[in-house]
């Protein structure tokens, strides 16, 4: 039986396109707020494009489980093209919310891709570009996931993405990854 004190994420992307640093952001903005937390990713073939999961787990509680995720509470879906790859979603279900990059209002997604479950639209590739000039979607989503699940609060995502990416990137590109987390979380 699942832990109801564990919320379960799955990210799908392409390689470079921040999945796997999506998920060490969220996992540690959990963990700013003592919560427990898992974050991993499962690669294919690693090439830049290549498609990537990866996972996350946040629980209230120590977390024993190493297995895949399965049955995610939410599903992070960083290109929108990948819902046609059927081999993207073997073993996912009954998820109960999907937060997808996409121009398309969250009806057109649920109608186009046949999704059942609550769908979540944010163009994270718009905001990435605005701010960036590069399709860098993780953190629209970011923005959105902390809007839409408040698994973590908007201060630890920030905290979080700065303490993931002050090693990787200029300060100048810190300030507009933040513009672009809040940005996404207004957007109604």
């Amino acid at each position: 039986m699942k832990n109801k004190k564990m919320f379960e994420i799955v990210i799908l992307g392409r390689g470079g396109q921040g999945a796997k640093s999506l998920g060490e952001i969220i996992a540690q903005g959990a963990g700013l707020e003592d919560k427990y937390t898992q974050a991993f990713p499962e690669f294919g073939p690693e090439r830049s494009g290549a498609p990537v999961k990866a996972f996350v787990r946040i629980s209230l509680e120590k977390i024993r489980t190493k297995e895949t995720i399965t049955n995610p509470d939410c599903i992070l879906v960083l290109d929108e093209k990948l819902l046609a790859e059927k081999n993207s979603l073997i073993n996912l279900k009954n998820n109960k919310t999907w937060i997808v990059n996409s121009k398309l209002s969250s009806q057109e997604l649920r109608k186009k891709w046949k999704i059942n479950q609550p769908v979540v639209s944010v163009n994270a590739s718009g905001l990435a570009e605005e701010f960036l000039g590069k399709n860098f979607p993780n953190l629209g989503i970011l923005g959105k996931f902390i809007f839409t699940t408040e698994q973590i609060s908007l201060e630890s995502g920030l905290s979080a993405y700065e303490k993931v990416y002050t090693s990787k990137i200029d300060p100048q590109k810190i300030f507009a990854g933040k513009k672009i987390i809040q940005k996404a979380y207004h957007l109604i």
